[in-house]
């Protein structure tokens, strides 16, 4: 970074500070009018001229030096202070104490504020689970205390997708026997098969299986008897349901015009009396399909009737209350992530500070010297003038010497203090650049201190322990106002 400017020289490349504009000698003797003064001035002189005083006509050529002299320091002063600004800038707020307490700080209260609207936007969730878990609590103890959790499928699609394939395998099976008997062929014996297969597959699933066979795992006996007689009763449904079907093949194949009700009479009388052994096969593949579909139907849910309902609604609350936890729990952690990264990013950003310190250090001298040299500059012009001053008097009116302590008497050139300014800045630079870089090391010295922080703010506001005790202060309100309830009806 850069206070003043520079001018590069076109033919040798060098580079030169631009201070101020420069003092020209040849300039301001004719703005001064040195020679035409010096000759008034002898003009109008008699008797002894005082050589250790300036001469009037000399006191203004001072006052125009002292006026330049002037502007080089203004514009000095102006660059020291610009100078002292981008020093304090960069050395502010770098005391290591001071700024991981803020970040310790600000990273509570944001995991406050986490853990706050944790409990606000929990408190119906939770109302929702409790409501759920005393139901199936309710439920277990009133039927065999059951303590188990809740067995079914996460999904019905594959269990309704195996019932498809076993619809459609099994009509395409029995398509082959029905089409000897149809006047479509095969187009006609699978469409025969299709509602067949339809029929046993539902029953099966549905009846035999879902709603009487699970049945038979109730607690209450009367429930249990009921299922084993309604699934010994589906049972024998599907059995004649199959004994129909290949009855209904045998007579479809003597008679195009036979109707599925025309098989009734014969399968009353005789309903093993089947002549064709493609009928037997025929039974065999139903009863197969019957038996896998009344497995699908049994294990659609969990084996104990309405557990598994009662058990997927506690489940399903207490998961959104899980989720929110980890969500909770992931948050803080970010919380304490992006701590991390601000402490890291304070090292980053002192770095940097310390090297732009570090090229105003390296570009201070040349600048100082540069302001020295000018006011050097402005001296010998001074000098010069005065010379030229004396010479032309001195040409009149015989010896007027010029003694050059004059320039540094009352009279004289006031002072650019250069050498004071730069030492100073040199010494403000050096300690400024120290006290970033012990800012630095300290800051990494203190490092696992500082994650050690983080970690008991995590545990303060993002543990199970503390998320559990929010959750049970939740409840107990709750629980009251059920309670209150109750008291009130």
């Amino acid at each position: 970074m850069n206070f003043w400017e520079t001018k590069k020289n076109k033919e040798d490349g060098s580079i030169t500070w631009i201070t101020a504009p420069t003092y020209d000698y040849d300039a301001n003797v004719k703005k001064l009018k040195v020679i035409e003064n010096a000759r008034s001035f002898a003009g109008n002189t008699q008797g002894r001229i005082d050589y250790s005083k300036l001469t009037a006509p000399e006191v203004d050529i001072i006052a125009d030096v002292n006026r330049h002299i002037g502007e080089l320091r203004e514009i000095l002063e102006t660059n020291v202070a610009t100078i002292d600004t981008e020093i304090s800038s960069k050395t502010k707020d770098t005391n290591v104490d001071s700024c991981l307490i803020n970040i310790e700080r600000q990273c509570t209260e944001k995991a406050r504020a986490e853990l706050r609207l944790f409990v606000n936007s929990q408190e119906s969730h939770l109302r929702d689970r409790e409501d759920a878990r005393r139901w199936l609590q309710d439920f277990r103890l009133g039927n065999g205390r059951l303590t188990r959790p809740a067995v079914y499928p996460e999904s019905l699609t594959l269990h309704y997708g195996i019932a498809l394939v076993a619809i459609v395998g099994e009509s395409l099976a029995n398509s082959f026997f029905f089409a000897q008997g149809s006047e479509l062929g095969l187009l006609g014996g699978w469409i025969t098969a299709f509602f067949t297969s339809v029929a046993n597959v539902v029953f099966s699933m549905l009846f035999a299986g879902f709603l009487c066979l699970r049945q038979t795992n109730h607690d209450k006996q009367f429930r249990k008897i009921l299922g084993w007689m309604g699934f010994l009763v589906c049972l024998i449904i599907l059995l004649f349901l199959q004994l129909a079907i290949a009855h209904y093949r045998e007579l479809a194949m003597k008679s195009t015009d036979a109707e599925f009700i025309s098989a009734l009479p014969a399968l009353w009388q005789h309903p093993f009396g089947l002549e064709d052994m493609q009928s037997f096969v025929l039974i065999l593949i139903g009863i197969s399909i019957s038996v896998l579909a009344i497995w699908k139907g049994y294990t659609l849910d969990d084996e104990y009737p309405g557990y598994g309902n009662v058990y997927r609604k506690w489940k399903k609350h207490d998961d959104e209350v899980n989720n929110i936890k980890l969500d909770l729990k992931d948050n803080i952690a970010d919380l304490d992530h992006d701590a991390m990264d601000e402490m890291h990013g304070l090292i980053e950003q002192w770095q940097h500070n310390k090297t732009e310190l570090q090229m105003i250090y390296s570009n201070i001298g040349g600048y100082f010297g540069r302001c020295d040299n000018d006011y050097t500059e402005a001296r010998n012009i001074a000098l010069r003038l005065l010379n030229e001053f004396r010479d032309n008097v001195q040409f009149i009116l015989g010896d007027f010497p010029l003694h050059e302590s004059l320039l540094d008497g009352p009279q004289g050139l006031v002072k650019l203090a250069c050498n004071q300014e730069r030492e100073r800045i040199e010494n403000l630079l050096a300690n400024s650049i120290n006290h970033l870089n012990d800012s630095i090391n300290t800051l990494r010295t203190q490092e696992k201190q500082f994650i050690i922080k983080l970690d008991s703010i995590r545990e303060n506001y993002g543990s199970d322990r503390v998320i559990e005790e929010e959750i049970r202060k939740i409840l107990i309100v709750y629980k009251k106002t059920i309670a209150n309830d109750k008291i009130s009806d």
